[in-house]
């Protein structure tokens, strides 16, 4: 289980961008460990569901997987190098720098009609809630081991929901990117903070 505090304590945002180094099949399940905990609220557990896209891990083949947390296991949905997907998927030139230097791209993926059903007008609310706690969980528990990460809005996420194989109004809510940490190192002017 990662230590979410220790990631506090020091910044490894992403602000320059990945330096395109390999990432470590160990921080891979560190990052994806935290990222499926479960959240400490009177919300449901089951808001949203775990997606994800690999390239340049250890071990791992590229590709698009669904990360079941009770097994801690990767679910292949689709092969192949992602990077020109991400690369068409981003708006920014900096979430475009990520797309071929990261190593990992968590998306969130929510059901707005089952949402919707359960909690009203308020379904959107509470499921970017749950969106962001989950990328929230992941990019502390990436600092607290050295990896760096950025959590992105800039992104056509509809393009990869067709690779993911979503149908209906199940949809990725929101991309966080982690990689090894640009040479020129985090800008100290942002910290992060509780």
């Amino acid at each position: 289980v990662p230590d979410l505090a220790a990631g506090a304590r020091t910044r490894h945002a992403a602000m320059r961008g990945f330096s395109g180094a390999k990432m470590s099949a160990g921080a891979l399940a560190t990052v994806l460990a935290a990222y499926g905990q479960r959240a400490r609220w009177d919300l449901p557990a089951d808001l949203v569901e775990f997606y994800c896209v690999v390239a340049d891990v250890t071990g791992v083949p590229s590709g698009a997987y669904r990360y079941h947390p009770e097994e801690h296991q990767l679910e292949l949905v689709s092969e192949g190098d992602p990077r020109q997907r991400l690369r068409e998927a981003a708006l920014a030139a900096l979430t475009q720098q990520g797309a071929r230097t990261g190593n990992l791209w968590l998306l969130p993926v929510g059901d707005a009609e089952a949402a919707e059903e359960r909690f009203g007008a308020r379904w959107y609310r509470v499921q970017q809630a749950a969106a962001g706690a989950a990328l929230h969980r992941a990019c502390l528990a990436a600092a607290a081991i050295g990896v760096a990460s950025r959590i992105q809005n800039d992104v056509l996420t509809h393009l990869l929901d067709a690779w993911f194989g979503l149908e209906g109004r199940r949809r990725s809510l929101l991309m966080a990117q982690f990689g090894t940490e640009h040479p020129a190192g985090p800008r100290p002017e942002f910290r992060l903070t509780w």
